[in-house]
């Protein structure tokens, strides 16, 4: 898996991602939230995706381990030649949308602030992503 993110766009816990995502090969593309780099040079990050079987969901990788928080099926999602995904978070609530299907709001458990991004990953071969717009906007939290 390759994650790429905007180190210029500050460290934020709450806000909207969003992407167009054209996809070759077997595989999954989508957002990277909340990415830190722990003390032992480990990454930790939120992130929900699109797979090409037409499954999509979020996880949390927290220094190497992965944990699920949400996901749909194969199949749930259209065949595309585009997805639109969009992640939405604000501090333990996370939205994902892929072309204006709610795939879930999820409770998470990380609540720290990070860097936001994309992200790709193969499985049993190769994949190609393709990102042709993003989107990036800060959120605040009522007190």
């Amino acid at each position: 898996w390759q994650v790429a993110f905007a180190e210029q766009a500050g460290r934020h816990n709450n806000g909207v991602l969003g992407a167009d995502i054209s996809l070759v090969g077997t595989g999954d593309a989508g957002l990277v939230a909340r990415l830190r780099i722990d003390d032992d040079g480990a990454y930790s990050f939120l992130i929900c995706s699109i797979f090409s079987t037409g499954a999509a969901g979020c996880w949390v990788n927290n220094s190497g381990e992965w944990t699920e928080i949400g996901y749909v099926p194969d199949g749930t999602i259209p065949p595309a030649d585009t997805y639109r995904v969009i992640m939405v978070m604000e501090v333990a609530n996370v939205l994902f949308t892929v072309n204006d299907i709610d795939v879930g709001l999820f409770e998470v458990d990380m609540p720290e602030e990070g860097l936001v991004g994309l992200y790709a990953g193969a499985q049993d071969g190769e994949m190609t992503a393709w990102y042709d717009w993003f989107l990036f906007g800060i959120g605040t939290t009522a007190e």
